[in-house]
């Protein structure tokens, strides 16, 4: 089953910033991760992926750590007391996540399941080895040598990031473990999810703040809301994530988007997070009504930021917001997952889109809109975001959307849905009062708000519909 798309159009009134993106085959596991859902959302990446997979479990020696890099000569490159980069000791979580985070990406936008069994035994392998880096002894706290990375932010302790990792580890291991019937050991990582989680909690949230503090700020709230670790007062007593005195969960994760917010407004709209937080950063932004200031930090000009580097003439993305090392990295192309999945709106509902979403974030700031002709030029003609379209081929055909600003305001939506697929679709409109018209064979299911914003919700199958919004 293939799974690739076509670019995304989004346009200004007088034409739009245009990137591109590169993958380099050689880049540490790390940055296959970091981009991963992007690449999933632009190309078929299906064979290549499960391909670099495979080469996992060859790559681990007997205590089931991985090198930095993969492929690579088993015993090089990184491993605790070997030859190789000596930057990287012990397990790096922050590394490793390649080996739990694609397989299930795999599953989602292809189908592909093949990869649960073949790696469960030596992702098992390498997680019991977490065990003993990662204990009671120490109050789970592990200081991986490598961590946050890239942020305009100070990184802060890595050992927060590891351990929201090994979380996430925990339960695709539990998750997965009961799909293929391993209950003993599925069972072992939901207890030992709950223990970590609790000790998360307990380690890393600043109760006076109400967020979590100690790494990278940005990225480590991020991640918190993106790997289920944030407490409320409201769960039950059982939960590992309860935590009295506090306030509900659903309030807590709205102060931690508004604080992912916050820090970019207050860095005069420029990106903060790392490349670990920022992979789910600007999803959330407008899950939680900021998709204005979401796209302000992509157009801003200066560092750090993407503007910069087309400014400096970069046809591939850099491993730093400046152009000192690599210039041909691909972790901050998650942005691109972001075009796709919030401004057109396009997301699975369930395995390999049999069911979907579309969604679109309307943003109403006016935004850099030309492309710089160098650093020096800052007058980038401000427009707000008027049109989006995008598609992508998935394995049961093409979905798509597009939406059009109106002169008075008034969004009009076409989408495309595959065949053997059904799909909701949230057609924006300016109050919950005005109407929608719609071509026959949709059903009109209720209102709805998502990001503050209203929306009219329909339900269609296969076919071509245009929305025109009130």
């Amino acid at each position: 089953m293939g799974c690739y798309t076509r670019v995304v159009d989004a346009a200004y009134p007088r034409g739009g910033p245009a990137s591109t993106t590169s993958i380099d085959s050689s880049s540490g596991s790390k940055w296959i991760r970091d981009s991963s859902r992007q690449v999933a959302l632009t190309w078929d990446v299906n064979g290549v992926l499960t391909n670099y997979l495979r080469h996992f479990p060859d790559t681990q020696v007997s205590t089931g750590q991985l090198p930095m890099i993969v492929p690579v000569a088993k015993g090089g490159y990184g491993y605790d007391r070997t030859p190789g980069w000596n930057a990287a000791w012990k397990a790096v979580p922050a590394w490793d996540s390649a080996y739990f985070v694609i397989p299930r990406e795999l599953y989602t936008y292809y189908g592909n399941s093949s990869l649960f069994a073949e790696l469960y035994d030596h992702q098992d392998t390498l997680l019991k080895y977490y065990e003993t880096l990662f204990t009671a002894e120490n109050a789970y706290t592990f200081e991986a040598s490598l961590g946050a990375y890239s942020g305009a932010e100070a990184p802060g302790s890595n050992a927060v990031i590891s351990l929201a990792f090994y979380i996430h580890f925990c339960d695709y291991m539990d998750e997965v473990g009961r799909r293929l019937g391993r209950t003993q050991r599925a069972a072992h990582y939901a207890q030992l999810a709950r223990t970590l989680r609790k000790a998360f909690i307990a380690n890393h949230w600043d109760a006076a703040k109400g967020c979590f503090t100690q790494g990278s700020i940005s990225s480590e709230n991020a991640m918190a809301i993106a790997f289920d670790l944030v407490p409320g007062s409201d769960l039950s007593p059982d939960d590992p994530r309860h935590l009295a005195g506090t306030k509900t969960v659903e309030e807590n994760k709205k102060a931690l988007a508004k604080l992912l917010a916050d820090r970019i407004v207050a860095a005069d709209q420029h990106i903060q997070n790392d490349m670990y937080g920022s992979r789910y950063e600007f999803n959330i932004l407008s899950e939680y009504g900021y998709t204005d200031i979401a796209l302000k930090a992509v157009t801003q000009t200066g560092l750090p930021g993407y503007v910069y580097q087309i400014a400096k003439g970069a046809t591939s993305l850099w491993e730093q917001w400046t152009d000192r090392l690599s210039v041909n990295h691909h972790y901050r192309s998650n942005v691109a997952t972001w075009f796709y999945q919030s401004l057109a709106g396009i997301r699975p509902t369930a395995t390999a889109y049999e069911s979907l979403r579309i969604r679109p974030y309307i943003p109403s700031a006016a935004v850099n809109s030309r492309v710089p002709k160098g650093v020096e030029d800052t007058d980038l003609s401000p427009a707000t975001l008027d049109h989006v379209s995008a598609s992508i081929d998935t394995a049961r055909g093409r979905v798509s959307s597009e939406w059009r600003r109106r002169a008075d305001g008034r969004i009009d939506l076409a989408v495309t849905i595959p065949y053997n697929t059904e799909a909701e679709i949230w057609v924006p409109t300016q109050s919950q009062d005005k109407s929608v018209t719609a071509l026959w064979g949709v059903a009109f299911l209720r209102d709805d708000t998502s990001g503050g914003a209203p929306y009219k919700v329909h339900r269609a199958r296969a076919g071509s519909y245009r929305f025109n919004a009130g």
